[in-house]
């Protein structure tokens, strides 16, 4: 009986299936998100309209995500253990400031985050099908509110 309570004792973990090709995808997804298709209009208004400007400061944007990424590597890679930015911080600042931290980003920022990409989305798109139509302030709170309802459980 002992013998069989051991063999069926194993430790379960999750099965690492992520390739090369998987991962790269996945984080130009992160990365690129809806920013890139809204961001240049306003990049080259601020640097009056120059193109060497923008994309210089395109560059040194992408050259401090890439630092963000690289270090976010080295993190996982140092601490192989699932949880994320909640268990370094556990690890790094104690269990109170992580929880805090995981009650922060549950509550307040994953969705501001995904409310803010669905206007941008949303502006795109209005944009495209109406291009003479203003899209005014009114328009991007009513597709927030609907995201909002439409990501609630009911």
């Amino acid at each position: 009986m002992d013998e069989q309570l051991n063999t069926v004792e194993q430790k379960v973990v999750l099965k690492r299936t992520i390739g090369f090709f998987s991962a790269v995808n996945f984080i130009f997804a992160v990365i690129l998100g809806t920013g890139i298709f809204v961001s240049p209009g306003a990049v080259l208004l601020l640097s009056q309209l120059n193109v060497g400007v923008s994309l210089v400061i395109w560059t040194v944007c992408g050259i401090i995500s890439m630092i963000g990424a690289l270090c976010y590597a080295e993190l996982g890679t140092t601490f192989p253990s699932s949880g994320g930015e909640y268990y370094y911080i556990k690890r790094a600042l104690g269990s109170i400031p992580a929880y805090i931290f995981l009650w922060c980003s549950v509550i307040f920022l994953r969705p501001a985050v995904i409310n803010r990409s669905s206007i941008d989305v949303c502006g795109i798109h209005y944009a495209a099908i109406f291009p003479s139509m203003l899209f005014t302030r009114s328009h991007k709170k009513t597709h927030s509110y609907l995201s909002d309802f439409n990501c609630r459980d009911h």
